[in-house]
């Protein structure tokens, strides 16, 4: 689990020099609304990545059953 952890803090760090660019570029407001748009794609992408886990581990169980 640590690494995917440090997988997602890597993303958001990489997320940084474009929400500076955009900040700059289109204000803070536009970069912000920017941002909780990655931010919420990566949240999905996560979930959906924990649920396939969950998911595969039932199936585990329920075949060792």
């Amino acid at each position: 689990m640590d690494a995917r952890l440090e997988a997602v803090q890597e993303e958001h760090k990489a997320l940084v020099p474009e929400y500076e660019a955009r900040s700059e570029r289109d204000g803070r407001d536009a970069a912000d609304a920017w941002l909780a748009e990655r931010s919420r794609e990566m949240g999905e992408r996560e979930g959906a990545d924990a649920r396939r886990m969950v998911d595969s581990l039932t199936s585990v169980q329920t075949s060792d059953a």
